[in-house]
């Protein structure tokens, strides 16, 4: 669940620049972040602070390779952490689709000494203070008023201080519902990784339903 809110000035979802916030809770952690940004057609910058607290993980010591047992049981006091986040998202129309290049940096603070995370965001265990991401993906339209877009999405997460990187690849889809609300889907699968984090750990997936509302609305109805 991801409610979120935006108050600013512009066309929303469109070009605008904004306040915004959102709560997160998945079945492993919740979050919380806070931050500015700003919308132009076909670009998407945002600067912000996401607060995270895992429901069973812990920071764990550094080592060369981890297991999914590490970053699957508690070993001390649970994991949380703030992160300073800036992203850049692109769409890029073509060949009849969209590519999106999405470019992250997330600096990750108040870290106990000594110690390594698993960020659940970019889903991979860092050595404070840096996690960078490059995603790069591509969608074809499909149906009537391209409703249906499908393709695949690639993941490229740098590790600068374990010296390391993670690589996944898999399937994207988006279908549009009504005026508002989209179903969307996507996991990545790992490549390569310097950790064996299983199943749970290692990819990277969303699926769910996104309901988009805002002021001025032509049309207004639920959903």
């Amino acid at each position: 669940m991801k409610p979120q809110v935006a108050v600013g000035y512009g066309l929303p979802h469109w070009a605008n620049v904004s306040a915004e916030a959102f709560g997160i809770s998945t079945m492993s952690f919740g979050a919380g972040y806070a931050g500015i940004r700003g919308y132009l057609p076909f670009v998407d910058l945002r600067v912000g602070a996401r607060y995270t607290s895992s429901y069973y993980r812990s920071f764990v010591d550094p080592k060369a390779h981890y297991e999914a047992a590490d970053v699957s049981n508690p070993h001390g006091p649970l994991a949380r952490y703030l992160s300073l986040e800036t992203e850049l998202s692109l769409t890029v129309p073509l060949l009849d689709g969209y590519a999106f290049p999405v470019f992250a940096a997330y600096r990750i603070v108040d870290i106990p000494a000594g110690k390594y995370v698993f960020d659940e965001s970019l889903r991979g265990v860092l050595e404070p203070p840096w996690i960078l991401g490059i995603r790069l993906g591509y969608v074809k339209n499909f149906g009537h008023d391209d409703f249906v877009k499908i393709g695949v999405l690639s993941e490229l997460v740098l590790l600068p201080g374990r010296g390391e990187h993670i690589a996944r690849l898999g399937p994207a889809a988006l279908v549009t519902l009504t005026q508002h609300l989209d179903a969307q889907g996507t996991i990545t699968f790992v490549l390569s990784s310097p950790d064996s984090l299983g199943i749970w750990n290692g990819p990277f997936g969303v699926l769910g339903l996104v309901y988009r509302w805002a002021t001025g609305d032509e049309h207004p109805a639920f959903p």
